[in-house]
């Protein structure tokens, strides 16, 4: 028998999944599965009965014998309460659209939609999207202002000769791309590079 590690639904042959999706599954023998279906012994009969009959006397006790006293209590704060009228000031005469002194509203949002054309350019400059080992590594680049990509740096982390060949010739590829905005003020873009399911994947933080 094979019992699933998740929802713990019993199988009794090895299956790939379980109707819950889990793919892990601990072997169990049919002697403890047996013994799940023991009799009931007369003293636990005995305690479920006690149980029923405390759920049922607090069932009574809440609907039967308290609900008159919590209406009651219900009321007396209703009338207790006393509502004021609160001024409230006209929107227009507090409201202040202004953007602060020297900041772009619009900088942050062009900001991220260059670094996704980033992202773009250097999938397209890689030479295989999938690889069968794994690998990480972190790129780091500034942008000079015609959009070239100056002070390149590799960083490895972990994998194999392959997959840093892969990255190190996409960075070669990759020399310039358009215009930055205008809010960009020549810090380093860093660009996360590593696999995920066979897949070379790349983020530009």
């Amino acid at each position: 028998m094979f019992r699933c590690t998740i929802c713990q639904k019993l199988h009794s042959t090895r299956v790939e999944y379980c109707d819950c999706g889990n793919d892990t599954f601990e072997e169990i023998s049919e002697s403890l599965v047996d013994n799940r279906h023991r009799e009931i012994s007369l003293q636990e009969i005995f305690s479920w009965v006690i149980f029923l009959i405390c759920i049922l006397l607090s069932v009574y006790i809440m609907f039967f014998t308290g609900s008159k006293s919590v209406k009651k209590n219900i009321v007396n704060q209703q009338q207790s309460i006393q509502v004021k009228d609160i001024q409230i000031p006209d929107i227009d005469k507090i409201w202040d659209n202004t953007p602060p002194v020297g900041s772009n509203p619009h900088s942050s949002r062009e900001m991220d939609i260059y670094k996704k054309g980033l992202e773009n350019i250097l999938y397209s400059n890689l030479s295989n999207r999938t690889i069968s080992t794994s690998g990480e590594c972190e790129i780091e680049f500034r942008i000079a202002s015609d959009g070239s990509l100056t002070n390149r740096k590799l960083y490895k982390r972990q994998g194999d000769k392959n997959f840093n060949n892969i990255v190190l010739n996409m960075l070669k590829n990759t020399s310039k791309y358009k215009t930055p905005p205008i809010d960009y003020s020549g810090e380093k873009i860093k660009v996360y590079v590593y696999t995920n399911n066979e897949e070379i994947k790349i983020y530009v933080k």
